[in-house]
């Protein structure tokens, strides 16, 4: 016999207070929709597809914003994409956000958008889900358990942005 033990997060230390959330949403336009996507910023977290989204999205939600909390060895190339899409001035770029922060970005949040190619687990995804947030995952890895749960609202094929687009909005 063999029991799986899915990895797991301190659900209470990701509940923000309403004062945290609203102190994080103040720091973009607190009217327009807010997607947030938190994470390494490397290729497999599919970043650049959520980049490819935007101005879709845009056309739907206008004044929408992307904030995204992370660091990684593309963000040079991500910050380019960004400018070459034309979505530069949408887009919040917030670098290393520590835990506490990113709990009240997290759930100041309309949508947490977890894009990635490949994902073992995904613990952001617990996360936002824990913060009250509306979760979209890519169907890969073990964000699928997500989605046949019921914790993630909508889900798209990795690198689909219309499906993306079609499970954010």
């Amino acid at each position: 016999r063999m029991v799986v033990v899915p990895n797991g997060i301190d659900a209470q230390g990701w509940r923000p207070t309403s004062r945290a959330r609203t102190a994080a949403r103040a720091q973009f336009d607190g009217a327009a929709p807010l997607l947030v996507f938190a994470g390494r910023l490397v290729h497999e977290k599919g970043v650049q597809t959520l980049l490819d989204a935007v101005r879709p999205l845009r056309v739907i939600h206008p004044g929408l914003r992307l904030a995204i909390a992370g660091a990684g060895v593309h963000e040079a190339s991500l910050h380019a994409r960004a400018r070459r899409l034309r979505i530069a001035r949408s887009i919040d770029w917030l670098g290393f956000v520590d835990e506490d922060q990113v709990a009240a970005v997290l759930g100041a949040a309309d949508v947490v958008v977890v894009p990635s190619l490949y994902e073992p687990f995904g613990i952001v995804a617990l996360e936002a889900a824990a913060a009250h947030t509306p979760l979209v995952v890519a169907e890969t890895g073990g964000l699928i358990d997500l989605v046949t749960d019921g914790v993630a609202t909508a889900s798209f094929k990795p690198k689909d942005i219309d499906r993306m687009v079609a499970a954010v909005a």
